[in-house]
């Protein structure tokens, strides 16, 4: 009964939240957290072939099969080519498509990824956000954090 109630409650959290870009939340499988439907986090090695696979660490690239993929080193701010990586993501979500992203904990370089996409989607304090439906630890370093808050949407 309270796997039903735990299910429920996720749904709810997931279907009340306006827009594509809902809430997170951590289903039973283990190192997996769902940001609504369509889009799913963690570490990368737990990317699912049937989804839009979006590998965020260079060093994975080679290791895992990917769809998409940006080279960006760990604890550092994304690279300029993020834009287009996010432009596509949101292309995505919006074709219904469940993605992946993942780096290789899941934690700096996805949360600092999911954050972008809450800042694209009008959320006023997407680190927080993030942060609280998330991971406590998503956005790792200052230079992360500066980089959401200072990026033109």
């Amino acid at each position: 009964m309270l796997k039903l109630y735990r299910r429920f409650r996720m749904w709810l959290r997931v279907r009340s939240f306006n827009g594509y870009v809902g809430r997170f939340y951590a289903p039973d499988e283990p190192g997996m957290g769902v940001f609504n439907e369509r889009i799913y986090a963690g570490a990368f090695e737990n990317a699912k072939p049937m989804m839009v696979r979006v590998c965020l660490a260079g060093e994975l690239r080679d290791k895992y099969e990917h769809d998409l993929s940006i080279d960006w080193s760990d604890f550092s701010p994304p690279p300029p080519e993020v834009r287009e990586l996010l432009e596509e993501v949101r292309m995505h979500m919006r074709m219904q498509h469940p993605v992946y992203v993942g780096c290789y904990g899941g934690t700096g370089r996805t949360g600092t990824f999911l954050a972008l996409l809450a800042k694209m989607d009008g959320i006023e304090s997407p680190i927080a956000y993030v942060r609280n439906e998330y991971r406590k630890q998503a956005v790792e370093t200052r230079p992360q954090e500066r980089f959401v808050k200072e990026y033109e949407v």
